[in-house]
């Protein structure tokens, strides 16, 4: 390029004149067309994105002008334009320059650019999109196109690389109970990230329960031991309480363990909507409670009693307490003494080094004086009485003296059935050899003897006066008890004084009416008596 003189001199053959002519010839250099994008060195263009064109084109002028044919349908005449691609494909981009009149220099050149956007999208095997702690989703890569390289997002801050179908197991629970898990696509270069996601319901049911009110206080003493479920999200429940014992309730009674251990509770939950479960176990320990026997004693009115445990452990304390829950001696101590004036319980409570406790009672007994006042009584012939006696046999001894007639030698109110004036002695002595007492029983015999009947009575069935008896005094036998209608007929007949009549004959209950009585009977004396009346039947 440059500015370049030239000159012509011409002459007139004929007349052989002269001339000459001068000019200055430029000549311009020739543009070199040439652009580029901040994409050049990609591999790709990512749809809809905005490509900035940047003209390099060399011994361009101030007065250039600019043809831009981008390939995709639109054009620009400026010299940085910028350009979007919508779709994929490849795209001849063409940058024509053109230095006007009066050089009219232009220079063509075309840059190829191809846009690629990676598409794709996959499935779960989730019946809808809420799924249980722990559980796994399986996801599923699906229609993909121009997917060079994808990756998954989990949301739980986990992912994987390019594997599909994969498997992901959630084992948190996001504090909003949901996470969005996401499919990311890219080109081989990393460019045009395309992302697909899905919204995952996290429900979480969590089995807990709280021993002995505090979860701190594991080891008790034999008692009801407390539980309390301290699950969420759950509504059906099975406890196992490690000893053979079971329960579906969600808060159980207080539990009685069988005996002093180690127990391993476990408590499993569900939830019934979306079947997911969960399940705990817990120790506790049971502590044996002390085990032993208080021994009392049987004493003399008037003499001390012992009073002692028979176990004896250095690290137990042991409190002594009568029935008025007075304590009657140094609790450190397993035995003791006492002098009741009467039977007294006493109550022995045991701690032992858990703090566990138990108690037992022991008595004294205390063997009194007896005093048995004498019975004197008169009965009619025939008759039969109770001799009156109130004692421990327990404790005391009877002789009695004589022992005719007497329904037993040994028992506290033997039965006597005297015919004649008798007196019984009784001597009544403890078994420890303490005291001793005698008591008088004189029965006198009152020889009167008849027989009587009552006038009426109503078999109607109520379980009152049904039934008609033949009654008196000193009968030894009932030799004869007749019932006649009014015709004479004979419809009742016994020989038993236990048996009455009910007011039936034949199956048939009789009429109201009056009927004639007929008895006869022997007296303890041997000598027959007899009775004839009336008695009224009123139904």
């Amino acid at each position: 390029s440059g500015t370049y003189p030239v000159s012509l001199n011409y002459e007139e053959i004929a007349s052989g004149c002269q001339g000459s002519k001068n000019i200055n010839i430029t000549v311009k250099d020739y543009p070199i067309a040439n652009f580029s994008t901040p994409f050049d060195n990609d591999l790709y263009l990512c749809p809809n994105e905005n490509v900035l064109f940047t003209d390099l084109t060399l011994n361009g002028t101030s007065n250039m002008t600019y043809n831009w044919n981008f390939g995709n349908g639109s054009n620009s005449n400026f010299s940085d334009p910028g350009a979007i691609f919508t779709t994929n494909g490849v795209y001849n981009v063409q940058l024509i320059t053109n230095i006007p009149a009066p050089y009219s220099c232009a220079d063509t050149i075309i840059k190829t650019y191809t846009v690629q956007a990676p598409y794709g999208n996959f499935f779960t095997d989730l019946g809808d999109d809420t799924i249980c702690r722990l559980e796994s989703v399986l996801f599923t890569l699906i229609d993909t196109t121009a997917v060079d390289v994808f990756y998954w997002d989990f949301g739980d801050g986990t992912g994987a690389g390019a594997v599909s179908p994969v498997s992901h197991q959630y084992t948190f629970v996001p504090p909003s109970g949901m996470t969005v898990a996401k499919l990311i696509m890219t080109n081989s270069d990393g460019s045009c990230p395309f992302t697909q996601d899905t919204l995952i319901h996290i429900y979480e049911v969590v089995a807990d329960f709280i021993r002995n009110g505090n979860d701190i206080d594991t080891a008790l003493c034999p008692a009801p031991f407390p539980f309390t479920n301290a699950s969420t999200n759950a509504n059906i429940y099975n406890w196992n309480f490690g000893d053979g014992t079971n329960s579906n309730i969600e808060n159980p009674a207080d539990h009685n363990f069988p005996g002093p251990g180690t127990y391993t509770v476990t408590l499993g939950v569900e939830n019934s909507q979306l079947s997911c479960t969960d399940t705990i176990s817990k120790e506790i320990i049971i502590f044996s409670e002390p085990i032993f026997n208080a021994l009392g004693d049987t004493i003399c009115f008037g003499d001390i009693g012992n009073l002692q445990s028979d176990s004896l452990n250095a690290t137990w304390t042991y409190t002594w307490s009568n029935d008025d829950g007075i304590v009657i001696d140094d609790p450190s101590l397993y035995s003791t003494t006492s002098s009741p004036l009467q039977n007294t319980q006493y109550s022995l409570f045991v701690v032992d080094t858990n703090g566990c406790s138990s108690s037992d009672i022991a008595s004294i007994v205390v063997i009194p004086q007896p005093s048995f006042p004498d019975f004197d009584t008169t009965i009619v012939m025939g008759d039969s009485i109770y001799l009156p006696l109130i004692f421990d046999p327990n404790l005391y001894t009877l002789t009695w003296t004589p022992d005719t007639g007497l329904s037993c030698l040994n028992c506290p109110n033997p039965i006597v059935q005297p015919l004649e004036e008798i007196t019984y002695y009784l001597t009544i002595s403890d078994n420890f050899g303490c005291f001793s007492n005698d008591v008088i029983y004189h029965i006198d015999i009152f020889p009167e003897t008849f027989i009587n009947m009552p006038t009426t009575f109503t078999p109607n069935g109520d379980g009152v006066n049904d039934e008609i008896f033949v009654v008196g005094w000193g009968i030894k036998d009932l030799l004869e008890y007749k019932i006649f209608n009014r015709w004479g007929e004979l419809i009742f007949e016994t020989s038993d004084i236990n048996v009455g009549w009910n007011g039936y004959h034949q199956e048939v209950l009789q009429n109201n009416d009056v009927y004639v009585v007929q008895v006869k009977a022997l007296t303890w004396s041997d000598e027959e008596k007899t009775y004839e009346g009336y008695i009224n039947l009123m139904r």
